[in-house]
């Protein structure tokens, strides 16, 4: 990575008090793993999100490797060794591949028992979003509506007049909107 980059993501490190730190395995085609790494930081009520890597693991992906592939990533790349993280680090969010979730070996249980014994792994919203998508998907009304959608779709955006006639539409039921809600939150009290 560029030395200013980096110099730019220890600097900011330094002066936070808490790190989440967000990670994702994958596994592509050819059966090589790769990860990337993100820190983030709340700066003046601001989440900002720092990338630290987007890497090949070159060796086996076990749990071990993933483990110190990562504390490397956070030291070298972003600036963090294990005091810093022992202090600022908060939590892990990680997708439920068994090597960062597992509960006997995984990466989240390493951070715990070597050096952050309080802090959580959070399962990414992104993909348990994505887990429930796919198993609503299976239900026809759901796999209907996604068929609409992609319809609409591929009619609305695939030519620019239907676009702005689509943008308008758009105009009038947020207007529409504005009138129907306040009415319905009226009646919730």
């Amino acid at each position: 990575m560029n030395d200013l980059l980096l110099q730019s993501i220890h600097n900011v490190v330094n002066v936070v008090n808490f790190l989440f730190v967000s990670a994702d395995e994958v596994t592509t085609i050819d059966n090589a793993s790769w990860i990337s790494c993100h820190i983030y930081v709340v700066q003046s009520w601001k989440r900002n999100p720092l990338l630290v890597c987007v890497e090949k693991i070159e060796v086996q992906g076990t749990t071990n490797n993933v483990f110190q592939f990562m504390l490397k990533a956070l030291e070298t790349l972003a600036g963090v060794n294990v005091e810093v993280l022992g202090a600022k680090f908060t939590s892990i969010g990680i997708d439920g591949y068994t090597n960062f979730q597992g509960s006997r070996t995984s990466v989240t249980t390493q951070m715990k028992e070597t050096m952050v014994p309080f802090f959580m792994g959070v399962h990414c919203f992104a993909h348990r979003t994505n887990l429930v998508m796919f198993m609503l998907s299976k239900l026809s009304l759901v796999a209907q509506l996604e068929a609409l959608f992609q319809a609409m779709y591929a009619f609305f955006f695939h030519s620019p007049k239907r676009y702005l006639e689509f943008q308008k539409l758009w105009e009038v039921f947020m207007e529409k909107r504005k009138k129907i809600v306040p009415k319905c939150e009226d009646h919730m009290d």
